[in-house]
Formats: C-alpha cells, sequence, structure tokens
C-alpha cells in the first residue's frame, strides 16, 4: 500500500518533524488512519 502519494505524504510529514512544526499539524479522515497504522501504535 505505497502508493506515490504515501510517499510523498511521508515526505512532507519528516519535512514537518525535522523543522519542528510537526506539533501543529492537525490530521483528518483517512491520512490520520494511515499515520496510525504507520506508527505501530
Amino acid at each position: 500500500m505505497n502508493s506515490i502519494f504515501q510517499k510523498e505524504f511521508m515526505k512532507f510529514i519528516k519535512l514537518l518533524n525535522d523543522n519542528d512544526c510537526l506539533k501543529d499539524l492537525i490530521l483528518i479522515g483517512s491520512w490520520s488512519e494511515y499515520v496510525y497504522m504507520q506508527s505501530g501504535i
């Protein structure tokens, strides 16, 4: 389930994290489910 959109989304999340902006991100819908699944929590 690694589409180009998912890869680009994860690059974007990493960019936010690297610039200390991840705390300002609010995910909704399927993207929040995807991040939850990828986190392994």
